[in-house]
């Protein structure tokens, strides 16, 4: 199977937190039936900083963006990163928590606080009932079952960044950039008992993780954070960890979190502040 990169949907543009939608750096992408969802770390790339210029807009399920009401419709994000909707609400990763919303009305319905002390919370994925979310500066796995609260899964995994669950199985699968974004590795976790095993043997400033077509696991790699460099999309056995290299027609600066639609794959890129639609072929 080939995968090509034709179709570049979104530019970036200068208004955030307004129903008419624009992105600044945007970082995930999370779709429901009718809409998906793109978070945005907000006009200046600072993923650490505490500046309440980050916002999520809405797009059509190919990525083009839609007007809506604002998200946050009251109080602020930050640098919002991981999306993942659970039982009709929108979970957003911010730094140090966990916030959730109505993806309808943008409207708060729920915070929770890191814990020990995290400040670099990632990616999010849904497990059931509950959430699994990375925490990069603290290389963890974190689970949070929003009735409860958070509990720590698995550490040891520097620079964790994205990742996904097996459906219907005690298993994830974590993208990690390395602590310092020099270069990280795939990790297989154990979720009972929160065993960590490296995933083949390809490293990478890797980011997003999600399901391809034949089961498959498809990663994006910056590469090179420090110069604008084009970045790879991998395909990736879950087994084994052999990975290749999926073929695309032009190239992206900074691919980060992506996820898998009907329509194909949708790669936000945040220096260049897109979306690419990856056609399945």
């Amino acid at each position: 199977m080939r995968l090509v990169l034709p179709i570049i949907l979104a530019a970036a543009a200068s208004a955030a937190h307004a129903q008419e939608p624009s992105l600044a750096n945007p970082e995930s992408i999370a779709c429901g039936r009718e809409y998906c969802f793109v978070s945005n770390i907000g006009e200046k790339l600072d993923p650490a900083a505490r500046d309440g210029d980050g916002f999520i807009i809405r797009t059509t399920l190919t990525g083009q963006p839609v007007a809506g009401p604002a998200i946050p419709a009251e109080g602020k994000l930050n640098a919002p990163k991981g999306l993942a909707l659970l039982e009709g609400v929108l979970y957003a990763a911010d730094l140090d928590r966990v916030v959730a919303f109505d993806p309808e009305t943008g409207e708060t319905r729920g915070e929770w606080a890191a814990p020990g002390g995290a400040v670099g919370l990632n990616d999010i994925a849904v497990l059931g009932e509950a959430l699994l979310v990375t925490d990069f500066t603290g290389g963890r796995l974190l689970q949070l079952k929003p009735a409860e609260g958070f509990t720590i899964l698995a550490t040891g995994m520097p620079g964790a960044n994205g990742v996904i669950a097996v459906p219907g199985n005690q298993t994830a699968y974590i993208a990690a950039s390395g602590a310092q974004l020099d270069g990280g590795s795939l990790y297989r976790v154990d979720l009972d008992t929160g065993a960590v095993e490296p995933l083949g043997q390809e490293t990478g400033i890797f980011d997003g993780i999600t399901w391809g077509p034949g089961g498959n696991l498809i990663v994006t790699d910056w590469v090179d954070v420090h110069t604008p460099t084009p970045g790879r999309i991998l395909a990736v056995d879950p087994v084994s960890g052999t990975a290749r290299d999926i073929v695309m027609s032009e190239p992206i600066i900074g691919p980060a979190d992506l996820t898998a639609t009907a329509e194909g794959l949708l790669v936000p890129s945040i220096p260049e502040g897109r979306i690419v639609r990856v056609p399945l072929e």
